[in-house]
């Protein structure tokens, strides 16, 4: 059984014409299979700043079905160096402006924004297909990583810190969670360089789509570290912690 068959009815939602995805089907891990696969897809995105307003973007872009944005949050004039999609929007509460932009991206897609913090936002946890972690605070991601354990739905992890970022992908049951790799975040505002942010939420959206297809993600287990100061990458493996209390449950 499918992570698909396991979470209820899934018929299309409507993705489009195929003209839109033209370019993406032929790929081999695609097809027209694939395609419909992220028609019919739920996903649920944490988080809308310099990571999580690019993964929905390419989200929307490649067709997923429905778009679930969380984020409790006003856009400030700080946070366009990397979260552009805001443009004139400042002022005004991220997850209604974020949908908005991405109903432009795709009208076939269905998009639901959240004005709530995940700590207090009420979902069906059961009936996503995979999350994206977005997030900038320890706090707000073990919230979201306990969810998605409970519930058994993939997550995928990125983060950024001036130039330097990581993506990991975590899959109950198989690999080690958020609360193994951070059990402990930093505290103080964190400086984005903009295009390292955007380079992080690029591989963060590939991995989710590839979670999607069941093509087997190469950062499962893995956490993939990158500085655009630099452009060195490196990945490195992650075991389990063995006093892990979300892990021991699985």
């Amino acid at each position: 059984m499918t992570a698909q068959d396991s979470r209820g009815d899934r018929r299309p939602r409507g993705s489009g014409t195929p003209a839109r995805y033209s370019r993406q089907i032929p790929m081999a891990m695609m097809g027209e299979a694939g395609q419909r696969t992220l028609s019919e897809s739920k996903v649920l995105v944490v988080g809308l700043g310099g990571l999580g307003t690019v993964v929905g973007s390419y989200l929307a872009a490649a067709g997923i079905g429905h778009i679930t944005l969380v984020d409790d949050d006003v856009v400030e004039m700080s946070n366009l160096n990397r979260q552009f999609i805001y443009g004139d929007a400042v002022g005004e509460q991220k997850a209604p402006a974020a949908a908005a932009f991405l109903a432009k991206v795709n009208p076939n897609v269905q998009v639901e924004p959240v004005v709530q913090s995940i700590q207090d936002a009420v979902l069906d946890w059961n009936a996503y297909d995979l999350a994206f972690d977005c997030l900038d605070n320890n706090e707000s991601r073990q919230a979201l990583n306990k969810g998605c354990r409970d519930a058994g739905v993939p997550l995928v992890h990125a983060g950024v810190d001036a130039t330097r970022g990581q993506v990991f992908t975590s899959m109950p049951g198989v690999t080690a969670c958020l609360r193994c790799m951070l059990p402990k975040g930093r505290q103080d505002r964190i400086p984005v360089f903009g295009p390292a942010a955007g380079a992080v939420a690029s591989i963060q959206a590939s991995e989710g789509i590839r979670v999607l297809l069941e093509r087997y993600p190469p950062l499962t287990g893995k956490i993939l570290l990158m500085d655009l100061g630099d452009y060195s990458f490196e990945t490195v493996e992650m075991e389990r912690a063995d006093d892990c209390p979300v892990c021991q449950r699985d």
